[in-house]
């Protein structure tokens, strides 16, 4: 692996480890709802920025927009609301470490289904 390619790596787990850290600093000031709104708001101003400052728009299509909510609600608003929440409870270490399973218990679901 290039020297290069392993600072990113590294640089990307400190800011994905951080997240769990200012979670928790943010539940002791808001509400986890709140939390959450405000982190996929700002997420999707920027990238909508990106978005548009690449020449692209968002397509149109109402079909579209339904398979944007149902990925959102399930894919993003669900897990985050449970993480938000769970670290009222927990330590960020802890939240972050329960996170990092997530690809072994989908395997082992996923066995089990097909057993």
């Amino acid at each position: 692996m290039r020297m290069r390619y392993l600072g990113v790596l590294l640089l990307l787990g400190a800011v994905w480890g951080a997240s769990f850290l200012f979670i928790k600093i943010g539940v002791q000031e808001m509400a986890p709802e709140t939390l959450v709104m405000l982190r996929l708001v700002i997420a999707a101003a920027v990238l909508l920025a990106v978005l548009y400052a690449r020449g692209l728009r968002l397509p149109m299509r109402q079909r579209n927009w339904a398979d944007f909510l149902f990925l959102g609600v399930i894919g993003l608003i669900f897990p985050y609301m449970l993480i938000t929440w769970s670290e009222q409870a927990i330590p960020s270490g802890m939240a972050a470490i329960l996170n990092a399973t997530t690809p072994l218990i989908s395997l082992l679901v996923r066995v089990c289904v097909d057993a």
